[in-house]
């Protein structure tokens, strides 16, 4: 079977960690946009961890799950395979 015959899903993740930034001061905002050099006509799944209910507000139809900081800790590993298998390809 060659590669182009094989059928699985591209996957690609970004993760950055922003310690010691404080969003909160103005020249540290991030304004940024990212442009997928294929585009993708199917809604894409991904989840966001956040601390400020109104950034999740923002979030709600832009992504699939919002999990807040303080769910984290409350979460089981059942919790978490959940998540993670609901946003899979």
């Amino acid at each position: 079977m060659t590669h182009q015959e094989k059928e699985f899903p591209a996957v690609s993740g970004l993760t950055i960690n922003f310690k010691g930034i404080d969003f909160k001061k103005a020249e540290n905002r991030l304004d940024l946009e990212v442009k997928m050099p294929h585009g993708s006509a199917k809604k894409l799944n991904s989840i966001a961890f956040v601390k400020d209910k109104d950034f999740a507000e923002k979030l709600k139809g832009l992504v699939t799950r919002v999990v807040f900081d303080s769910e984290l800790e409350k979460l089981s590993k059942k919790d978490i395979q959940e998540i993670a298998e609901n946003l899979m390809f």
